[in-house]
């Protein structure tokens, strides 16, 4: 399996999206009944407790907005028997914020991989998407929508020096903790990165 990278890496997240005018990130992490846990979990963690660390009392708004979807909502049910609850994805619009796009891997992919639902919806939130990340199997559902991946060429850069983790070769898929770790980082800086 051939890994796709785009845009082109380089040493700042920023660089490759026009300027902002909301200081929120929207994280849609893309389900399906029987996706794996854990590394869902520790994504959406990881937001929530950035978010936790650095709301400000002024402000008091979340830094990252992060949604669970599904192609129709509702309960889905983990590989591990639990559920949560998910927007179905025709009701998700889509805003002018940045957006963060993870898929979950798991036993259920195959399954997944033939929902048109979830595959259409996939191919309209792809372009608007600066980072499109599966999660293991993940990948499956992606190529079955006919898309590629887009890593954050944070985690190719040249500034691993003060990051958590080492740059990565470009023949290398990157860790989807790692991703949610190095965005923090650069968004909110290392100490809060760190502290989460």
């Amino acid at each position: 399996m051939e890994l796709v990278h785009s845009p082109p890496p380089c040493c700042s997240r920023q660089a490759t999206v026009p300027e902002q005018t909301s200081e929120t990130t929207r994280v849609d992490v893309a389900l399906f009944n029987g996706f794996a846990l854990p590394k869902v979990a520790a994504i959406i963690e990881i937001f929530q407790k950035a978010n936790a660390l650095s709301v400000s009392p002024r402000s008091g708004s979340a830094r990252y907005d992060v949604s669970l979807l599904s192609a129709s909502g509702g309960r889905i049910a983990s590989s591990s028997s639990m559920f949560v609850w998910t927007e179905g994805v025709e009701s998700h619009r889509g805003t002018n914020d940045t957006h963060l796009l993870f898929i979950a891997g798991g036993a259920g992919v195959q399954q997944a991989c033939r929902d048109e639902r979830l595959g259409n919806w996939l191919r309209r939130r792809h372009p608007f998407s600066e980072i499109v990340h599966p999660i293991s199997e993940g990948q499956l559902l992606l190529e079955a929508a006919g898309l590629p991946s887009r890593y954050s060429p944070l985690l190719y850069g040249r500034n691993e020096a003060r990051g958590l983790h080492p740059a990565l070769p470009l023949s290398e898929a990157p860790d989807a903790v790692a991703t949610a770790l190095r965005i923090v980082e650069e968004d909110l800086g290392f100490e809060l990165a760190r502290r989460v």
